[in-house]
C-alpha cells in the first residue's frame, strides 16, 4: 500500500508554484516616470533565478518586468527609457516616461493571454489624490488618472479577492486539510454534527484571516512578507500531519487550528492590497470588497468539497487510506517543498 503513497508524493512537485499569475503594479508619476513592481519571490521563481544572483540577471529581470507594457497619447507612442532595477521585498523597475500632449493610455499586452487572476494595477498620484485601476484580460488598457465609481471598486476587488483565494493553492490546500475530517466525523457522530463542525472551522478561518487582513492592509501591523509565505506553507504541513496521525478524525481542535493559522494567512491575503497604494477614500471599500470576495470563493471551495468527501466517506477504509492519509501525505510533501523554496528565496 505504501507504493502508491510514494508515487503520489512524487507527483506533486508539478504544483510547486503556489500561485497562478504574477501581478504587477505600475505607478505613473507626473507623466514623467513609470515604476513597475512585483513580488520578488514570484518574479525570481518565474525566471528560475536565485535571490543571490538577482543583480547578475538585471537585463533579464528588467525585460521580464517591462514585457508587454506600452503607453501612448493621441499624438503617438510614449518613449520608456533609462530603466533602473531594485530588488527588495519587491522587484522594482523605474524608468523615464516621455509622452506627447494629451491623455496617456497604458496597455499591458500580456494580459489577454495571461493565467486566470493575473492583473496589473495602474496607480497614478499619491495619497488621497491617487487613482488605482485594475487591468486584466477583459480590460488590458486604461487612461492614466481615470477615476472609478464605488461600484467599479466593489466589482474589481470582489473579483480580485475571489481569484486570489482560488489561485492561491496554498490557502485552498490548508482549508481542504481541515475539511478532510468531515468524513470520519459524519460516520461517528452523524452528518448534522459534521456540518456544524465544518461551519465552526470555516468561521474560525474567516475570523482569523479577516483580523490580520484588516490590520495589515490598514498598516496597523507590519510583518515581513517572506516569513509570512514560509509560515503559510508550514501551516499546510501541520494540518496535513494531523490528518496522517489521526486518520479516524478528531474535529475538536480543528476550529482553533483554523483560527490560529487563519491569522497567518490573513497577512498573506493583505500582501496583495499592500502593494496597491490605495487612496484613503477607497481603502475601506476596497478592503471590504476584497474580503467578501475571499469569503465567497471560500464558500465555493467548501461546497465543491463536501459532496465528494461525503461520497468517499461511505467506505471508511477507502476514505482513511486515500483521503486522510494519501491525500494528506501528498499535501504534506507540497508543504515541505514550498517551505524549502520560500526559505531559499529569502525567508531566512
Amino acid at each position: 500500500m505504501m507504493r502508491w503513497w510514494i508515487w503520489l508524493a512524487c507527483f506533486v512537485p508539478g504544483l510547486a508554484q503556489a500561485h497562478g499569475g504574477v501581478n504587477r503594479t505600475v505607478a505613473v508619476v507626473d507623466s514623467a516616470e513609470i515604476t513597475v513592481r512585483a513580488p520578488t519571490e514570484a518574479v525570481l521563481g518565474a525566471l528560475g533565478v536565485p535571490r543571490a544572483d538577482a543583480v547578475r540577471h538585471e537585463v533579464a529581470l528588467v525585460d521580464w518586468m517591462m514585457e508587454g507594457l506600452s503607453a501612448h497619447t493621441p499624438s503617438g507612442p510614449c518613449a520608456i527609457s533609462s530603466s533602473r532595477l531594485a530588488v527588495a521585498d519587491a522587484v522594482a523597475v523605474r524608468s523615464e516616461l516621455s509622452c506627447g500632449a494629451g491623455e496617456i493610455t497604458l496597455r499591458d499586452a500580456t494580459l489577454p493571454d495571461a493565467p486566470l487572476g493575473e492583473q496589473t494595477m495602474l496607480v497614478t498620484g499619491v495619497g488621497e489624490h491617487a487613482s488605482v485601476l485594475v487591468l486584466d484580460a477583459t480590460r488590458p488598457q486604461a487612461v492614466v488618472g481615470e477615476r472609478r465609481t464605488a461600484m467599479q471598486v466593489v466589482a474589481a476587488f470582489l473579483w480580485q479577492g475571489g481569484v486570489h483565494l482560488i489561485t492561491g493553492y496554498d490557502h485552498v490546500l490548508f482549508l481542504l486539510c481541515l475539511l478532510f475530517v468531515a468524513g470520519p466525523t459524519a460516520r461517528r457522530l452523524g452528518r448534522p454534527h459534521a456540518l456544524r463542525q465544518l461551519g465552526l472551522i470555516v468561521t474560525a478561518f474567516t475570523v482569523g484571516h479577516s483580523i490580520t487582513l484588516v490590520a495589515a492592509a490598514s498598516q496597523w501591523v507590519t510583518v515581513a512578507g517572506a516569513w509570512v509565505e514560509v509560515a503559510i506553507a508550514a501551516s499546510i504541513g501541520v494540518a496535513a500531519a494531523l490528518n496522517i496521525a489521526q486518520p479516524d478524525g478528531n474535529a475538536g481542535h480543528r476550529p482553533l487550528l483554523a483560527l490560529g493559522f487563519g491569522l497567518v494567512h490573513g497577512f498573506g491575503f493583505s500582501s496583495v492590497l499592500a502593494e496597491l497604494g490605495l487612496p484613503t477614500t477607497q481603502r475601506v471599500l476596497a478592503l471590504l470588497s476584497f474580503n467578501v470576495g475571499i469569503e465567497l470563493a471560500q464558500l465555493a471551495v467548501v461546497a465543491l468539497t463536501i459532496l465528494p468527501l461525503a461520497w468517499l466517506a461511505r467506505r471508511a477504509a477507502l476514505y482513511r487510506m486515500v483521503v486522510m492519509q494519501g491525500g494528506s501525505l501528498a499535501i504534506a510533501a507540497l508543504s515541505v517543498l514550498w517551505v524549502t523554496q520560500r526559505l531559499a528565496g529569502g525567508g531566512a
